[in-house]
């Protein structure tokens, strides 16, 4: 990364994706900080933690216009795609935050509200707010939608209410 970035006079922040403690440590030590994709919440104060308070934390969040049990499907369908193509790294993050298989195959509410911010467009933005609280500095949203035309829809409802 220093070798590319030596003869380039545009200096961007770098972030490594990165859900363990190695790579969240990789993260504070050669890069300007991470970004977590598909964990909880609750990783985002773990993650702060390793990292430190100068270091840029930009978790993914999930974001879902609708109720629990969509979230639910959506969880389902997630969980089974990583496990089908043995992604690891994101089933081991969740269990490191103390997840149990029951909780990540079920899956249990717990689980779901944790991973995925569901509900209208207030509740998602008070919940974004709450990543923001536990140390992130900045979310990535990404929306769940069944189509091209429902996700721009569900963007353009979204952000008179993330917007800051």
């Amino acid at each position: 990364m220093d070798t590319a970035a030596a003869g380039n006079p545009v200096v961007f922040p770098r972030v490594l994706a990165a859900v363990g403690p190695k790579m969240l440590e990789l993260s504070r030590d050669h890069a300007d900080g991470a970004h977590p994709f598909s964990q909880p919440v609750s990783h985002t104060p773990y993650a702060r933690e390793i990292l430190g308070p100068d270091k840029l934390l930009i978790p993914q969040q999930t974001v879902l216009l609708g109720g629990r049990e969509d979230a639910r499907e959506f969880v389902r369908r997630h969980v089974a795609m990583l496990l089908e193509h043995d992604v690891k790294a994101y089933h081991a993050g969740w269990k490191r935050l103390g997840y149990t298989d029951a909780d990540i195959t079920g899956p249990a509410d717990r689980f779901v509200d944790d991973l995925v911010i569901w509900g209208d467009a207030q509740t998602i933005a008070k919940r974004l707010d709450e990543v923001l609280d536990a140390g992130a500095d900045h979310v990535l949203l990404t929306p769940s939608a069944p189509t091209f035309e429902s996700t721009v829809d569900l963007l353009a409802e979204l952000a008179p209410a993330v917007l800051r």
